[in-house]
């Protein structure tokens, strides 16, 4: 077995396997409004509640890495 032909192999099978995300999330389309109630204090339910009425599904933990990724900083 060709060890160092191998590893080639399998680092390109995982360069395929991570490549980066093509779709846009569903919180995209209401980064103004949710960055505005987070910077103005809404806790995660509040934002939570808020994308509900605005008709889209969303879990706490799913905002929280939504804000976290998108560098959106809620005060403590």
């Amino acid at each position: 077995m060709n060890f160092p032909e191998e590893i080639e192999r399998l680092k390109s099978k995982q360069r395929t396997r991570l490549k980066a995300r093509s779709s846009k999330s569903k919180l995209d389309r209401h980064y103004d409004a949710l960055n505005g109630l987070a910077q103005n204090g809404a806790s995660l339910s509040q934002l939570q509640l808020w994308l509900a009425e605005n008709k889209t599904r969303a879990s706490r933990s799913t905002i929280h890495r939504w804000l976290k990724k998108n560098q959106i900083r809620t005060p403590s």
